[in-house]
């Protein structure tokens, strides 16, 4: 998701081939158009939105996320003559926005921890945290933590799976 410090922008690369299966070469280089098939209605955009085929068949363009997470589908096609050659869809993900306050829990490892009775005894806390959009936030999301009574080790940085423990 734009501006949530992920990476904003996927390359997507495509392969033309002839009806043997084999890259076209630059002698034969054709001009390929992408499109936007479907998407979050995020501003997610593509560009170039049409590039020339270099040696091997590869044309590439860049996809730029938007402001909302889900699935875009984008396709290229090719005019030869008079007949459209399109590709399948092809899908990419857009996610991990900001942290949200929505999708933030805690968990405890041990319950009915006898803390105020002994000193020294550990118990590990651990924060699940979620952006708005219901995902985990990017790995590496920093996470503070504090307490009203004891000690607790200042801060964790989130996982992949938008965890993170003290």
């Amino acid at each position: 998701v734009r501006a949530s410090g992920s990476p904003e922008v996927s390359e997507v690369t495509f392969q033309v081939q002839d009806s043997s299966g084999i890259p076209v070469d630059l002698n034969n280089s054709v001009q390929v158009n992408f499109s936007l098939v479907s998407g979050p209605n995020g501003e997610e955009f593509i560009n170039p939105t049409s590039g020339f085929t270099s040696s091997g068949g590869l044309v590439k363009t860049s996809l730029f996320s938007g402001t909302i997470a889900g699935v875009v589908q984008l396709m290229a096609t090719i005019n030869v003559g008079s007949s459209t050659i399109t590709s399948k869809p092809v899908a990419v993900t857009i996610h991990g926005g900001l942290p949200d306050s929505a999708h933030f829990s805690l968990a405890v490892e041990k319950l009915n921890f006898p803390g105020w009775a002994y000193y020294g005894l550990r118990d590990r806390i651990t924060a699940y945290v979620g952006d708005k959009y219901t995902n985990p936030v990017r790995p590496g999301t920093p996470v503070y933590f504090s307490t009203t009574g004891g000690i607790i080790e200042g801060s964790t940085q989130t996982n992949q799976t938008g965890e993170g423990s003290v």
